[in-house]
């Protein structure tokens, strides 16, 4: 896939992602975009059902990220 917007190799990894189900770092703002990234013409078969939840999983993977010792993710 070859997208011409910022951050598209994160996108295209959260898009596999998702496809196969898996809640990882790159899926879940795939997941929340999901209506956008529809708009932009990509085809996003079944994100996670809801982005409330996606966004509080994003929070906790950057807590984690950050306790972790690798200082605030940017």
């Amino acid at each position: 896939m070859d997208l011409s917007i910022p951050g598209a190799d994160l996108i295209e990894r959260g898009l596999r992602d998702v496809a196969r189900g898996a809640e990882t770092v790159e899926a879940l703002p795939v997941s929340i975009g999901a209506p956008r990234l529809r708009g932009l013409g990509l085809s996003i078969e079944h994100p996670f059902p809801s982005p409330e939840r996606s966004c509080l999983r994003c929070r906790r993977f950057r807590a984690a990220f950050e306790n972790a010792g690798f200082g605030p993710a940017v």
